[in-house]
């Protein structure tokens, strides 16, 4: 009896439910963006290389404009009640490359703050522009 009550709590114990995104960030296509304002500012010529915050009334969108950086392996995670983004960035001449996410979540109010980490260190955001 004993080793069948183990051999039920192990099995239990092993079970795991699927994680559920809570948060992710997902591609936008640049030329497909029906929103004026974001277009203005992720074509300004004068834009600095880094990664900016973009809010709108219902959205956050985080563009990664590479003038010297060719930036690559995005993705998120939730730590506590922080949205933690995450990129690597290889230094690469006269690349301009932009690149456009939006923060997708179940629910809105499930993070207080969005923490920037280019090649495992923390960074600062460019601007956060407010639309």
């Amino acid at each position: 009896m004993i080793t069948l009550l183990a051999s039920a709590l192990f099995a239990i114990g092993c079970t795991k439910e699927p994680d559920i995104n809570l948060v992710s960030l997902d591609l936008i296509d640049i030329p497909m963006i029906n929103n004026n304002k974001i277009k203005e500012i992720i074509s300004d010529k004068n834009l600095e290389d880094g990664v900016y915050i973009i809010e709108t009334n219902s959205n956050k969108y985080i563009y990664f404009n590479g003038v010297n950086n060719l930036y690559s392996n995005i993705y998120c995670n939730l730590v506590d009640n922080t949205l933690e983004i995450h990129a690597e960035s290889n230094t690469k001449l006269n690349n301009k490359q932009g690149i456009l996410y939006i923060i997708s979540s179940l629910n809105e109010d499930i993070f207080d703050e969005i923490n920037l980490k280019v090649n495992n260190k923390s960074e600062n955001f460019k601007n956060v522009y407010r639309i």
